[in-house]
C-alpha cells in the first residue's frame, strides 16, 4: 500500500509538472541530485520535512480518535 501511494504521488507530481511546461523526468533528476549530492543539503532536507511529518502523524491520530 505505502508503494502504491508513492508510485500515485509521482504520477500527480509528474502531471502538475507537465501542466506547469516543464519536464518532470528531468526535475526529479535534478530534485534527487541536488538532495543527495552533499550531506548539508540532506540534513537540510530532514530538518525541513521533521515538522511536518510530526504535524502529519498528530492530525492522523486526532482524527483516528474522532476528536476533529
Amino acid at each position: 500500500m505505502l508503494l502504491l501511494s508513492v508510485l500515485i504521488g509521482f504520477v500527480v507530481g509528474s502531471i502538475v509538472i507537465s501542466i506547469a511546461g516543464f519536464n518532470p523526468i528531468n526535475y526529479y533528476k535534478i530534485m534527487i541530485e541536488t538532495t543527495f549530492s552533499r550531506p548539508k543539503f540532506f540534513a537540510r532536507t530532514l530538518v525541513d520535512a521533521v515538522p511536518l511529518i510530526i504535524g502529519s502523524i498528530g492530525v492522523s491520530l486526532a482524527f483516528k480518535n474522532r476528536c476533529v
